[in-house]
C-alpha cells in the first residue's frame, strides 16, 4: 500500500428459472379447461410468503467491503509474507483513548479484525483490541501448491544470516487497499526499523520474481492497520490522522524487537525466520 493510494466476492447468481408454465394464449396451443371444471386452489401457507434468505434481495454487503484481490480458481493458495506484531500492554493504554478519540471524530470506524461488531461512539466494546498484528513484507499473491515448498525453502534462506532489530512505531497514518473498497488507520514504523524492513521487502521480492509472482509496492511504508472503514474515505481520515498525531504529540507509542517472520499459505503458517 500507499499512503492515501492504491498501496477481490461477488454474490452468486440464481441459475434456476420459474418451473411453473404460463398458460397459453387464446389464438393457439391447449385449450383452457371449461369453467364448471375449473377447481379454486385453497390459499397457500403463511410460511410459503417468507421466502429463504437465500432467494432475499441483500440490502447490505456481506464482506464490508473486501473483495478477492484474484479469482478463486481450483488448486490455487494466497500466499502472503509478513512480520507478526503483538501490542505489549503498555502501548495499549496508550493507543486506546487514541483510538477512541478517532471513533468519536469518524463514528463509521471499525477495529480491525472485529469484523460483527461495530466500533462506534454509540457504546459497542473495543475489548479485542491489542491483538496479533502484522507488518506486511509482501502482497498477497496466488501460487499453485507445487510453488509452496519452494517459495518457502527460498524465503528461509535468504532470511538465514538476518539478525533481529528494534522497530518504532510512533505516527498514525492512512492507506486505502488497491480496489479503494476500504481504508485503513494504521500506526506507521518511523526511524528504527525502516531500513531493515525495505531489505526484507527486497528479499522476498527476489524470491518472488524467481516464480513469477507480483512484488510489493515501490515504496514500501511499514505499518500496522489498527482501524478500518468502508470504500474510499481517505480525505477524511487523513484529516484524522493529523489529529491524532497533533494530540498524541509526537510520543514514540511503543519499540518491540522484530523477532519472526512467517508465511501463510492458504491455511498454513510457515516459520520463515526466528
Amino acid at each position: 500500500m500507499e499512503a492515501l493510494q492504491m498501496y477481490g466476492d461477488s454474490s452468486d447468481s440464481d441459475e434456476e428459472s420459474d418451473s411453473i408454465a404460463q398458460p397459453p394464449s387464446s389464438s393457439g396451443g391447449l385449450k383452457p379447461l371449461a369453467s364448471k371444471t375449473a377447481m379454486v386452489l385453497p390459499p397457500p401457507p403463511i410460511d410459503l410468503l417468507n421466502l429463504p434468505t437465500a432467494f432475499r434481495e441483500k440490502d447490505e454487503d456481506p464482506h464490508r467491503g473486501r473483495l478477492r484481490t484474484f479469482p478463486h480458481v481450483e488448486g490455487n493458495f494466497a500466499l502472503h509474507v509478513y512480520i507478526p506484531v503483538t501490542v505489549p500492554s503498555n502501548a495499549k493504554s496508550k493507543i486506546l483513548p487514541l483510538f477512541e478519540r478517532a471513533v468519536k471524530l469518524f463514528t463509521d470506524l471499525h477495529l480491525l479484525g472485529d469484523e460483527i461488531v461495530d466500533v462506534s461512539a454509540k457504546g459497542a466494546s473495543i475489548s479485542k483490541f491489542g491483538g496479533e498484528y502484522h507488518i506486511s513484507l509482501s502482497r498477497t499473491v496466488a501460487v499453485r501448491v507445487h510453488q509452496i515448498d519452494s517459495v518457502v525453502s527460498m524465503l528461509r534462506r535468504r532470511f538465514s544470516s538476518q539478525n533481529r532489530y528494534f522497530a518504532e512505531f510512533g505516527s498514525w497514518e492512512v492507506f486505502t487497499n488497491d480496489e479503494r473498497t476500504r481504508t485503513f488507520l494504521s500506526l506507521e514504523v518511523i526511524k528504527a526499523g525502516v531500513c531493515e524492513m525495505h531489505k526484507q521487502v527486497l528479499a522476498v521480492d527476489e524470491v518472488f520474481k524467481l516464480h513469477n509472482l507480483p512484488t510489493f509496492y515501490k515504496d514500501p511504508r511499514p505499518h500496522i492497520s489498527i482501524g478500518w472503514a468502508v470504500g474510499d474515505v481517505s480525505i477524511p481520515l487523513k484529516t484524522l490522522a493529523d489529529d491524532l498525531n497533533r494530540f498524541q504529540n509526537k510520543e514514540l507509542l511503543w519499540s518491540s524487537q522484530v523477532k519472526k517472520v512467517e508465511c501463510k499459505a492458504g491455511q498454513r503458517v510457515y516459520v520463515i525466520w526466528q
